[in-house]
C-alpha cells in the first residue's frame, strides 16, 4: 500500500480509501471501501481508467499500459492524448478482464461507444 486517496463522492462528501502502487508510475489502484468490491485503476490525477474484480488483473492492466501513454503526465496532457492511444488503453484493459471506464461526455466515452458500435456492426455482418 502506498498511501490513501480521497475520493469525491458528490454533494460535498468525500471518502478516503487505501491506494496501492502499480508497476507503472502514474497509475494506482484503489477500492471503494465498504461501498463496493470493485477495484479501480486510476491515473494519479484521479482519472478512472478501468474497473476490475481482482487486484491481480488491475495490476496486470497497469503493466500492459506502461508503454501506451506516459502516465507520469499531468491531467491536462492526459486529456490531449490521441484517439488511437485511447483505443489501445481500452483493448489492454479488456484483455486482462477489466472494464474500461471514462468520464461521462468525454472523448474516452465517445471512443468506447464508437468501438462498441463497430464491434456490433462486425458481428451483425
Amino acid at each position: 500500500m502506498t498511501d490513501t486517496i480521497t475520493l469525491d463522492m458528490g454533494a460535498g462528501s468525500t471518502l478516503t480509501v487505501p491506494a496501492y502502487e502499480t508497476d507503472t508510475d502514474g497509475l494506482i489502484i484503489h477500492g471503494l471501501g465498504p461501498f463496493s468490491s470493485e477495484l479501480h485503476l486510476v491515473h494519479t490525477s484521479g482519472f478512472l481508467i478501468g474497473v476490475f474484480a481482482r487486484f491481480g488483473d488491475a495490476q496486470a492492466a497497469a503493466k500492459e499500459l506502461a508503454g501506451v501513454i506516459d502516465w507520469t503526465c499531468t491531467a491536462e496532457t492526459l486529456r490531449a492524448v490521441d484517439d488511437s492511444a485511447i483505443w489501445t488503453v481500452i483493448d489492454k484493459v479488456e484483455a486482462v478482464g477489466g472494464e474500461f471506464r471514462a468520464a461521462r461526455g468525454g472523448r474516452g466515452e465517445a471512443i468506447a461507444k464508437a468501438r462498441l458500435q463497430a464491434k456490433q456492426t462486425q458481428a451483425a455482418a
